[in-house]
């Protein structure tokens, strides 16, 4: 006889035994709801623990149809799966079931849509013929759309002195009704490489890329959060070898109910190109990767008088 306890998420199961003894089983999915946004990609997790099971099934009660149960995907039986599930399981292969070990089995979706979102069940018949019953667990799926923006409030171009400080601001929003954090990180691109200058965690830890620790550490590189959505890049000091490509890059990240951080989605800024005056010249040769183009020949040539690169 078997006596069912209903945990949230989990549904625990009590066998009792002929000694008078009891064997407490579990069949368990990860806490829910779990927001996600469209385009990326998700797995959900059903732990039979303790359970010695055959297959692992998983449907969907979706979101505009809540009544209606839509099977998925079944480990053992190949027509399963309804038709509208099918072509996303064959050759694009968004959609597959993955067993980890005896007791564990992974739902993937590679690309989330919009309809996706609903209640999704993992079940698994009865293992045993001791009592009768079966188990299932279900965790709610929500699908939401990426609204994160990302841009530099800074002109395409910048020509500065060598020893001038530079300063540009960053701008990161995301219009959403759910909780999110913000990590940000500044970038810098030559011809031989792309590199991590200063980063903002989640959490608001500052930390630098390995090339510029000991500017961070003598203050001449900053990132400051100087508003809601701006977060400021500051260089003291120009270099020539600072002349190059800049850009930021955020990340969105929600909490999950299991506590554990989640990365929503990225996105990086417009590129800023970044030319540095050498000491006594007028304007130096750009560096390799940041080749001027005819037409910006021709408009240096206006502004300098006509005045070769040196």
């Amino acid at each position: 006889m078997g006596v069912f306890l209903y945990t949230g998420t989990d549904i625990e199961v009590f066998l009792c035994t002929g000694t008078g003894g009891a064997i407490s089983q579990f069949l368990h999915v990860a806490p829910g709801p779990l927001f996600r946004t469209e385009g990326s990609s998700i797995f959900l997790w059903c732990n039979a623990s303790g359970l010695s099971v055959g297959a692992f099934e998983w449907s969907v009660f979706r979101e505009h149809s809540p009544r209606r149960k839509l099977q998925i995907v079944s480990s053992v039986d190949p027509d399963f799966s309804y038709a509208i599930f099918q072509e996303r399981m064959g050759g694009k292969r968004e959609i597959y079931l993955e067993k980890v070990g005896e007791d564990i089995a992974r739902l993937h979706i590679t690309h989330l849509r919009a309809q996706d979102a609903g209640e999704y069940e993992c079940y698994t018949p009865n293992p045993t013929h001791r009592y009768q019953g079966a188990y299932s667990a279900s965790v709610t799926l929500k699908v939401i759309p990426d609204l994160l923006r990302v841009s530099v409030l800074s002109p395409q171009e910048l020509t500065l002195h060598e020893d001038d400080p530079l300063s540009m601001v960053c701008e990161v929003s995301s219009s959403r009704a759910q909780h999110t954090h913000f990590s940000i990180t500044w970038y810098r691109e030559d011809s031989d490489s792309t590199q991590p200058l200063i980063s903002l965690s989640k959490l608001s830890i500052v930390s630098t890329g390995p090339s510029f620790q000991d500017r961070h550490l003598t203050g001449q590189l900053r990132l400051e959060k100087v508003s809601p959505i701006w977060y400021q890049l500051t260089m003291s000091g120009l270099q020539p070898t600072d002349q190059a490509k800049y850009y930021c890059q955020a990340t969105e990240w929600i909490q999950d109910p299991d506590r554990t951080w989640y990365p929503l989605t990225t996105m990086r800024s417009q590129v800023i190109r970044v030319f540095v005056q050498s000491s006594g010249t007028l304007l130096m040769d750009r560096a390799p990767g940041n080749e001027i183009s005819p037409e910006e020949e021709v408009r240096d040539t206006a502004v300098y008088g006509g005045q070769g690169e040196s």
